[in-house]
């Protein structure tokens, strides 16, 4: 994982490669994922899910120019196609219940926001979640909000964590993995 060369920018709070293809390995890969990364940065969920195997559509975008010039960048010709637009993940232009799998890196509050402001986007987030998901459709997450995460699922009955990956560290920092899955 320490040769892949499709990382040509990079930005603050980047994932790396190896985290990245963990992340999307959780989720459960399939032909058929209509696969989302609604805050995408330099795009390297996606490319790791382009290199996973087939499937039906990549998504993704960022609420910074930059972040998704980066990604564009780094996806170059090679993993296309992969959509990547200019968004806010708390209010979407995607059809409700039309992505069967999410996985995203999301703010921890030290190099981008503040849990304050995580307190705020992570609600907003995950209603998104909840409205764009498919029935049966699976959800991971990479944060360091780990109380967050769990307040948030808890307010919605058709939403479960199946799994919850504790204490990853990453560049000092303690960060949990959750994969979550939707039921109705």
């Amino acid at each position: 994982m320490r040769h892949r060369t499709y990382k040509v920018q990079s930005l603050p709070a980047s994932l790396r490669p190896s985290i990245a293809h963990a992340l999307v390995w959780v989720s459960e890969i399939n032909k058929d994922d209509i696969f989302l990364d609604p805050m995408c940065g330099a795009g390297t969920i996606l490319i790791e899910r382009a290199n996973a195997g087939p499937y039906r559509h990549l998504l993704g975008g960022d609420i910074r120019q930059e972040a998704v010039d980066a990604a564009l960048a780094n996806i170059g010709e090679k993993y296309k196609p992969i959509e990547v637009k200019v968004w806010d993940a708390t209010s979407l232009p995607l059809q409700d219940k039309s992505i069967t799998k999410i996985v995203s890196n999301l703010p921890f509050g030290r190099q981008i926001g503040s849990h304050e402001e995580n307190i705020v986007l992570y609600e907003e987030f995950f209603k998104e979640v909840v409205r764009i998901l498919r029935p049966g459709g699976r959800v991971v997450i990479l944060s360091s909000e780990c109380n967050l995460i769990i307040r948030e699922i808890a307010k919605y009955k058709d939403m479960k964590i199946r799994n919850h990956y504790k204490e990853i560290r990453l560049l000092g920092y303690s960060a949990d993995i959750f994969v979550i899955k939707k039921f109705i």
